[in-house]
């Protein structure tokens, strides 16, 4: 195998996690007509030769982990799609299926099978994916498979350096060492001083033996387009709202851990960082996410617009700021080389990382059609296993309908909480255009 290069920090410090329990990331594809499975292969050829990071895997050498490139094909799974749920099982089960990183490649597919519907389960590791590599990569396999690209069409893309080599030129040299500094000193004032809360782990569950579950929702096209409408009537963003929707459910299960009747509250947002990146980043697969938490005041009174007002001001105020490139650059500085596996696990999800995380993927720009094949959904989410308590929600947009994914751990997060959680949040959601304040009553 060759050598590719040394893993950046931020990638070492995604291996080294992934060590203690698995990071994955799955994208589906639900598309009607019949999938040429005889072409399967040859499409995944010609993904795998578009994308350097499609034939590598982590090796070490002389102590230091790093690329190599294998000739290894991407594993593939066909099995008879059973009915409408299938996939939601499928998805649990790889969620939680760790890679070997040794091996390449690090992303495998499974196409649950029939005649006039298919499911395209794609999972990779989050050291080479995150949510917008997997849009790239499912798009560019329908095109494969409808026949409608070819290798001179997708053409090979270039390696590229780590993350670090391709931050903005304030987050490099003695500017971002000081840029670093100040944001530390924020989070330091946050930690110690506001404080804010994480969920109970209502079972301590071992990070190897943790299992991570997904519940899956969705609006009509009818719901979507009214809970947009509302969105621009308060001249908030739909991100903002669902945001607002989640830590308002969440709110009321930590004050039910919490003597206090105001607590304080995170909020993660993954945001896509290809544009600010030196070179600019296009449709390469990689790591390329840096992360804006914002922290919230909750009572039983807090309003669902009153707080997606004031998370969509201060999301547009943090990446106005650069705030989520200075975040990764300040993660990568403050890893060591001798971390351990589970020293870098335990320094992960701490009350800094966010309550709750919303990655929204926004409005899908990629074909709905593809030869003989229509795409109808596509669900996006990441294994939970280190995060511990964390309820995520992973949104995407596709043909006027959104669809929401909620991860969480089996066990720490209970099945009566976890519904009771989605419940609430997709009550809001759904009852926002008609109910334009929304509080919690569930307290």
């Amino acid at each position: 195998m060759r050598k590719l290069r040394l893993l950046g920090n931020i990638e070492r410090g995604c291996w080294l996690i992934d060590q203690t329990a698995p990071m994955n990331v799955l994208a589906v594809a639900q598309v009607r007509g019949r999938v040429a499975l005889a072409r399967l292969s040859v499409a995944l050829e010609l993904v795998q030769r578009r994308h350097p990071l499609l034939r590598v895997c982590v090796q070490v050498e002389d102590g230091l982990p790093a690329y190599f490139y294998s000739d290894a094909p991407i594993p593939l799974a066909v099995m008879e799609r059973r009915d409408d749920t299938h996939w939601q099982e499928v998805v649990t089960a790889e969620r939680n299926r760790p890679f070997c990183s040794d091996q390449a490649p690090l992303l495998r597919l499974t196409v649950l099978h029939a005649e006039e519907e298919s499911e395209l389960i794609f999972t990779m590791h989050h050291l080479i994916s995150d949510g917008a590599s997997s849009t790239f990569i499912l798009r560019d396999l329908l095109l494969a498979l409808s026949g409608q690209a070819s290798a001179s069409s997708l053409p090979p893309l270039p390696e590229r350096q780590a993350l670090e080599d391709l931050m903005p030129q304030s987050e490099r040299g003695l500017s971002g060492l000081k840029r670093s500094a100040h944001f530390l000193a924020e989070q330091a004032w946050t930690f110690f001083v506001r404080r804010p809360l994480l969920l109970a782990e209502q079972q301590s569950v071992p990070p190897l033996e943790r299992r991570s579950a997904v519940s899956h929702q969705q609006l009509t096209k009818e719901e979507t387009s009214s809970l947009l409408s509302v969105c621009r009537s308060h001249g908030v963003t739909l991100h903002g709202a669902l945001c607002a929707a989640l830590l308002i459910a969440v709110g009321a299960e930590v004050r039910t851990e919490s003597a206090a009747t105001d607590n304080l509250l995170g909020c993660c947002t993954p945001v896509n960082l290809r544009r600010v990146l030196q070179p600019q980043i296009g449709e390469d697969i990689g790591l390329y996410v840096g992360p804006i938490v914002t922290f919230h005041r909750l009572t039983a009174h807090t309003e669902l617009f009153a707080l997606a007002t004031e998370l969509t001001k201060q999301l547009h105020a943090a990446r106005t700021a650069g705030v989520p490139a200075r975040a990764l650059a300040t993660q990568s500085r403050l890893l060591p080389s001798w971390v351990s596996p589970q020293q870098a696990a335990k320094h992960l999800y701490n009350r800094l990382f966010g309550t709750v995380s919303v990655t929204n993927m926004g409005v899908l720009d990629i074909p709905l059609e593809y030869g003989d094949l229509r795409l109808t959904a596509v669900h996006i989410g990441g294994a939970n296993n280190p995060y511990g308590s964390l309820i995520s929600i992973g949104v995407t947009t596709l043909a006027g309908q959104l669809f929401l994914n909620f991860n969480y751990n089996e066990q720490i997060v209970s099945d009566e909480r976890i519904q009771r959680v989605v419940s609430a949040t997709m009550r809001a959601i759904r009852s926002s255009s008609t109910h334009p304040q929304i509080r919690d009553s569930s307290v």
